[in-house]
């Protein structure tokens, strides 16, 4: 009975440290900070550069990204008024 148990220790372990990528960050949280919207730009487009998670639906990632490119947007267009 311990073997099992420690077995299935082991199985749900290293299941969780084969997913390399972090849950997706909700970016509509990232407040319009024009002093730092270099950083955050950059951030952003990093994110959006990551690879589809293993166990990521495309779907998802294709939605996760969309949100990012328009958090990028929205910074754009709110820190660079014409």
């Amino acid at each position: 009975m311990k073997i099992k148990i420690a077995a299935l220790i082991s199985v749900l372990v290293l299941t969780g440290c084969a997913t390399n990528r972090s849950p997706p960050v909700d970016v509509r949280l990232i407040p319009n900070d024009c002093a730092n919207r270099t950083m955050i730009i950059n951030y952003l487009t990093q994110e959006a550069a990551q690879p589809r998670g293993t166990f990521e639906s495309e779907r998802d990632y294709e939605r996760h990204r969309a949100e990012i490119r328009q958090r990028i947007w929205v910074m754009r267009y709110h820190c660079q008024p014409v």
